[in-house]
């Protein structure tokens, strides 16, 4: 019994331990909990509690001890198990072998079983076939029998009911046979046929009706099967398709009854019938052209009310849609979509074409109601203009008349949504309703009419009258204003959402989209600027009436009283004007408060302080002061100051500080005034440091100017010296040798600049340096006349009226100016009023200049970027004139004085033919210098090259220069990047390729004054590559000229020797050019594409050339056989008489071997030039005389001279027709040398080594006749 606790404990313990929600730390927290209480309690009996803990240790572990045994126990069971199961697997394994084994030998008897079987089948069908239509023959001929006897049908087949099915096939083939009998013997039968055939047709139909009826889907489909074949088979669809239709549109929605019985009866016709798409079809057509139309009819028959009939044949049209969609989506038997929407074309054809006309007069009509109840409303009469100016002043005093007694607009933002409300439906009509290929013009008509009432008969209408109406002696018209311009940004902003919404995504992908909105936009920017005269009207209207009551208001005695008047008197707080203009202008500003916000607020209240502020300029320079008068002044300036403070712009506290700070000025005596223009107020700091800024340019000037005339001086000393010592001759002053050193340097000076002049004529650099000079003289010229600073020009009373949105130079350049002339003023020996009037004079120019900034305008208007003006000084000059001579022309420094613009014109007069004829040059040079770098790479890698140095042109490749091209292009972009530290890469090769191209647009121009000479050079030389690779392009042209006509006359020569081996026809003038270009079809792509690029005149020159070849082809030609054979063609060698007895000799052998042989002689086979062949047309000769008589033969065999002849007129005819100058100047002189020959030889050993054994041995045979005849005389 003690023990009891203790195993019912280790039960707990055990069941806690095995559970899946065990965890440690709560056990030892409940075990802390059982044994020190749930308080913990303040002592703790450490006997108990180590007693307890090695208890519950204890248990612990006997708990351990039986885990481990039953972990134990558990292995060992799953051991046995897992052997178990091996055992078993591997003896499932082996059976499963022999299971596979035998499956592998049974499926191989199946398969041979099987192929036993299906030719068994085979046979069978063979055999059971001819029975089977030998069977079905017996009985057609059975059922033909009882036809063909008189007596009634007895067989089952006709007199059963329930064989209906089965007699109907059998008389679908009766009658099929019966129809192919000769009608004069079988006509009883076929009329018996044709009678049974009828009344089982409509016997089947209407068993069709009744299975129908009952829904029986096999007896149907059986039906169907049989009716197919028969002609009445669309008489069953037709009952099918009436039987289907009744009862079938009982809802208030036609369509959603359609799709309901379409959808219930796709599954029925693609079960029964054969053709369920045809059957689907015709009840569709059935369905469109009977109730569908009735309906469209009924509900579209009321066309008087266009309202309606739009929103009808919207929801028609729409619904139609979706049935279609639901249709071809959703039935498996579902005609073509074609079909359908020619259905659907039918049925609403009526309607569709005549849309827009009815909704583009709808809009018209609806529109101008709504504007015109709107106008009654309010009592206005609309007008269409003003007819001048008493109708304009007649009717602005009605309108302000009117406006006290009713206080209306003439803008509404209701009539507006109204209007765009009505558009908004007409958007998604047009879209529904609309072809694809007349959407666009719908949507633009639409658009017309919103942009037409919306903003032209609404928004400008009162925005025009609005602007009108504002008065410069009333608030009325400024609340107006401001009232409209409040409610246009509101109807503007609606209106450009409707045209992303609706107009937009309906033009999305049309081509019209552009020019559409760019219409709406067009009409906005026009509002938008009438908007903006507005204000500047409103504002002009404001400052008017401040300056009225400052004028009219302020007495000028009242800053220059007399002294009699001050006696005992107190200056006021402010005058009664300044009151007066301040309370009015407190009033505008809060109209504007309560109609404007954001930052159109902000900056319509920052120009209304710099007109304000300008206007009480103008009013302090109207009257004189005294001490009290520029007492009440300052108090009328701080009661400014205090009313535009509470604006909070940050212009007007630095206006009106500054102002009050220069009329403090007026108090102060003129002996402390330079004291005063020191203080804080008036930047003491920089007026100090403009002093020192002048000092400091003055003593540059200065050193500058004695360092200039002493090195003037020094120059023309050695001038002079030097013309002294090379003119005057030595009278004793000077010894012998330094007569002779003087002699000595000025001979090596000669030669010196001689060599300089030859090499620059060779590489045509003294253009180079004209160009350069012509630069430094344009630059300078320029900067004489330009570059001189900007001296005010002060003259009484000059002001200048502000610009709106004019941006102006920072007011540190102007302070400094100022600053410097009243310091000369001050220094004058004048009277107080001259000096006076000169400070004021010097005041007017600063302000007008310096104390106005750059107004934010209420409206921006959208410019161009303007690029940034450099500062003018001798370099950039000289890049001003690179530009001018160039014709690039960036428009980043400009003239301003008529001097400047005078010289610019003369200067691009001269300069510009200069640039042309210099850039030639230049290019020259260019190509001679790639020509040698060529020429050294050839000769590096052994290959052949030119031994003339005027056929660079030819050997430069186009694609090098185009490849010079743009490294030069990519190189200076790379350059321009170390200064040009705002740019990136793409921005500077922009800027050199609009450089190159001579465009020069301007929007990207260097922005460093000091590096603008080396963007001079790189475009010089960007330009003089230009020039190089145009001059490369026009050679190609000229030498591909000469190439085709060589071609020509190579191909008509073939032409006459064998027709069939030439490429061209020569035939009619019309086919010429088209042989021309199959001409250059052979040749390489950069040949096919000059010739395309090719100019007219030397089009013109190829075609008469080919017309010319063309007019001879009639002529009789000699074969070559005949031409051999033939003696009689004389050379003037043969002809004349031998002035030696060598010579006759040679001469008569010449001859006999003539006769004798059927070789042709020299002479006879290669006649001589200007010699006439046999076409009439004299033989063009390349070969010299020199090289005739040697190639003749000193010895007894003629034939290396023979084969000599032959290659040599071979290699004579390539080399003509090769690419190259060598080539050109052959044909212009007509004759080859020796020379040449060897030059051919050397560019291709192995081609010619025959010919170069030939050549070598006939000079050996030259050189042994040569000796003999020596030896011999």
């Amino acid at each position: 019994l003690c023990m009891l606790p203790s195993i019912v404990m280790l039960r707990t313990y055990a069941e806690d331990l095995e559970s899946d929600a065990f965890n440690a730390e709560e056990y030892v927290e409940r075990l802390a909990w059982r044994l020190t209480g749930p308080g913990g309690g303040d002592k703790i009996d450490a006997v108990f509690l180590n007693a307890a803990l090695e208890e519950e240790i204890s248990n612990l572990q006997i708990l351990f001890d039986q885990c481990q045994g039953k972990i134990r126990n558990l292995e060992n069971q799953c051991r046995e198990e897992e052997e178990t199961f091996c055992a078993a697997l591997e003896k499932l394994v082996s059976e499963n072998e022999i299971a596979d084994g035998k499956l592998k030998t049974l499926n191989e008897r199946v398969n041979s079983v099987a192929a036993r079987v299906v030719h068994l089948g085979d046979q069978l069908q063979s055999v059971t076939a001819p029975r089977a239509r030998a069977f079905e023959a017996y009985q057609l001929m059975v059922h033909f029998n009882e036809f063909l006897s008189d007596q009634p049908l007895e067989s089952e087949t006709f007199t059963d009911p329930d064989k209906l099915v089965e007699a109907g096939e059998v008389i679908y083939k009766l009658h099929i046979i019966a129809m192919e009998l000769p009608k004069e013997k079988y006509e009883a039968v076929q009329t018996r046929i044709a009678y049974k055939y009828d009344e089982l047709e409509k016997m089947l139909i209407e068993e069709f009706v009744r299975h129908h009826h009952a829904n029986a889907k096999l007896k149907m489909k059986q039906i169907a099967n049989v009716l197919s074949q028969f002609n009445g088979y669309s008489q069953a669809i037709d009952a099918y398709v009436e039987q289907c239709q009744w009862q079938s549109f009982r809802g208030g929605d036609i369509f959603t009854d359609i799709w309901n019985m379409l959808q219930k009866h796709d599954p029925v016709i693609n079960d029964v019938f054969p053709n369920p798409q045809q059957v689907m079809s015709k009840l569709v057509l059935n369905i469109y052209h009977g109730k569908l139309q009735g309906y469209v009819r009924s509900k579209l028959s009321n066309a008087s009310d266009p309202e309606l009939y739009l929103s009808s044949l919207y929801d028609l049209f729409q619904k139609n849609n979706k049935l279609v969609d639901k249709m071809t989506s959703e039935l498996v038997c579902c005609p073509e979509k074609d079909f359908i929407l020619m259905l659907v074309n039918t049925v609403f054809s009526k309607y569709l074409p005549d849309y827009i006309k009815i909704e583009t007069n709808y809009l018209h009509d609806q529109c101008k109601s709504i504007l015109q109840k709107f106008y009654e409303k309010n009592g206005h009469v609309k007008k269409s203009g003003f007819s001048g100016i008493q109708d304009l002043k007649r009717d602005l005093q009605a309108r302000l008349m009117q406006d006290t007694r009713t206080n209306y607009s003439l803008l509404s933002e209701e009539v507006a949504i109204n209007i765009l409300q009505e558009t908004k439906l007409a958007f998604h009509r047009c879209g529904v309703l609309s072809s694809a290929n007349d959407l666009s013009e719908n949507v633009r008509q639409i658009l017309d009419i919103l942009m037409q009432y919306l903003c032209r008969e609404h928004l400008e209408y009162a925005v025009d009258l609005a602007v009108n109406a504002i008065q410069s002696n009333e608030n009325q018209g400024v609340k107006d204003f401001l009232n409209i311009l409040r409610q246009t940004a509101a109807i503007s902003h609606l209106l450009e959402k409707q045209i992303d919404d609706s107009v937009s995504a309906l033009l999305k992908n049309s081509s019209q989209s552009t020019s559409c909105l760019e219409h709406a936009k067009s009409l906005l920017e026009t509002i938008e600027a009438k908007l903006d005269k507005g204000v500047d009207k409103m504002l002009t209207t404001i400052v008017g009436h401040v300056r009225f009551i400052l004028t009219t208001e302020q007495k000028k005695q009242e800053f220059k009283p007399e002294e009699d008047d001050n006696n005992g008197g107190e200056i006021p707080l402010c005058s009664n004007a300044c009151s007066m203009a301040c309370k009015y202008l407190s009033q505008q500003i809060a109209i504007m408060n309560e109609s404007l916000d954001g930052s159109n607020l902000e900056n319509t209240l920052t120009e209304l302080v710099v007109r304000f502020h300008r206007v009480i300029v103008d009013h302090i320079y109207q009257f004189q002061y005294n001490s009290q008068g520029a007492m009440l002044l300052l108090c009328d300036v701080s009661e400014y100051r205090k009313v535009v403070s509470e604006l909070n712009i940050p212009i007007a506290k630095k206006l009106f500080v500054t102002l009050h700070a220069l009329c403090n000025l007026l108090i102060v005596s003129s002996d402390h005034l330079l004291s005063a223009c020191s203080s804080n107020t008036l930047e003491q700091k920089g007026m100090k440091n403009t002093n020192d800024e002048i000092m400091e340019t003055k003593s540059i000037f200065e050193e500058h100017s004695s360092a200039f005339s002493r090195w003037l001086t020094s120059r023309s000393e050695r001038v002079r010296s030097a013309c002294g010592r090379w003119v005057i001759p030595n009278f004793g002053h000077c010894s012998t040798a330094t007569v002779q050193l003087r002699k000595c340097i000025f001979t090596r000076a000669i030669r010196l600049i001689d060599a300089l002049l030859v090499w620059s004529v060779k590489w045509h650099l003294i253009p180079f340096l004209i160009l350069v000079g012509y630069s430094l003289l344009g630059g300078c010229l320029f900067h004489i006349l330009e570059g001189g600073p900007t001296i005010p020009k002060l003259t009484n009373r000059s002001t200048r009226p502000y610009i709106l949105r004019a941006r102006v130079h920072t007011a540190a350049d102007y302070q400094k100016e100022a600053t410097l002339q009243l310091w000369r003023i001050l220094g004058k020996d004048v009277n107080d009023t001259e000096r006076w009037q000169q400070v004021q004079d010097t005041w007017i120019w600063y302000n007008s200049k310096a104390l106005v900034p750059e107004p934010a305008a209420p409206c921006p208007e959208f410019q161009l970027p303007k690029p940034p003006k450099l500062e003018l000084n001798f370099w950039t000059s000289v890049y001003y004139a690179v530009t001018v001579y160039t014709t690039i022309g960036y428009g980043d420094i400009v003239p301003r004085t008529t001097g400047g613009k005078i010289f610019t014109m003369i200067y691009c007069l001269f300069g510009i033919p200069l640039l042309f004829y210099i850039l030639e040059e230049l290019g020259t040079m260019l190509l001679k210098m790639l020509h040698c770098i060529l020429r050294w790479l050839k000769l590096a890698f052994n290959r052949p090259v030119l031994h003339r140095s005027d056929h660079c042109l030819a050997e430069v490749p186009l694609s090098v220069a185009l490849l010079l091209q743009i490294i030069w292009l990519c190189t200076s972009a790379a350059l321009f990047l170390l200064w040009e530290d705002e740019w990136d890469y793409f921005t500077s090769f922009y800027f050199f390729f609009i450089s190159f191209t001579t465009i020069g647009l301007g929007d990207v121009v260097p922005k460093y004054p000091s590096y603008t000479l080396m963007c001079s050079i790189l475009v010089l030389l960007g330009l003089a590559l230009v020039s190089m690779t145009v001059s490369v392009v026009q050679q190609k042209i000229d030498l591909l000229f000469q190439l085709l006509m060589n071609d020509i006359e190579h191909e008509y020569r073939k032409r006459q020797v064998d027709p069939g081996t030439s490429k061209l026809s020569f035939g009619k003038r019309d086919d010429m050019l088209d042989e021309l270009r199959y001409l250059c079809d052979g040749k390489p792509l950069q040949s096919r594409i000059l010739f395309k690029v090719m100019g007219k005149s030397k089009r013109d020159l190829l075609l008469q050339s080919y017309v010319k070849k063309a007019s001879t082809r009639n002529i009789a030609v000699q074969t070559v056989h005949s031409k051999f054979k033939s003696v009689s063609c004389q050379t003037p060698r043969q002809t004349a008489e031998p002035k030696s007895k060598t010579n006759r000799k040679y001469k008569s052998e010449m001859k006999d071997s003539s006769v004798n042989d059927s070789e042709p002689s020299v002479e006879s086979s290669v006649p001589e030039a200007g010699s006439s062949t046999e076409t009439g047309e004299p033989k063009k000769r390349y070969l010299t005389k020199e090289l005739r008589c040697m190639l003749y033969g000193f010895g007894d065999s003629k034939q290396p001279f023979a084969e000599t002849v032959d290659l040599l007129e071979d290699i004579v005819m390539e080399f003509i027709k090769s690419f190259t100058l060598k080539s050109m100047e052959v044909r212009k002189t007509g004759r080859i040398t020796l020379e040449d020959i060897w030059y051919l030889i050397r560019r291709d050993p192995k081609k010619y080594s025959r010919v170069k054994d030939l050549l070598t041995m006939n000079e050996e045979l030259r050189k042994a006749r040569k000796a003999f005849d020596e030896a011999k005389y």
